[in-house]
């Protein structure tokens, strides 16, 4: 049963601008809550990716090193 449905029978009929506002602030708390995860997940995908770059860049100046030796 969702929210809308569960205030509707505490309430009673309720008029529809009722049920529109309580959409629409769901609807901010789910896109609120969504942006934060997808940040999240952004800033977790850049250091996996800036991790590989920096141990690739070491592995070529170790091959140079060595190479010069």
């Amino acid at each position: 049963m969702d929210d809308t449905t569960r205030i509707s029978r505490k309430i009673g009929k309720c008029p529809d601008r009722f049920y529109a506002q309580l959409n629409v602030k769901t609807a901010q708390e789910n896109y609120e809550e969504q942006k934060q995860q997808i940040l999240e997940n952004t800033s977790k995908t850049k250091i996996i990716i800036d991790e590989k770059e920096l141990e690739k860049t070491i592995v070529e100046a170790i091959d140079k090193i060595l190479s010069s030796l």
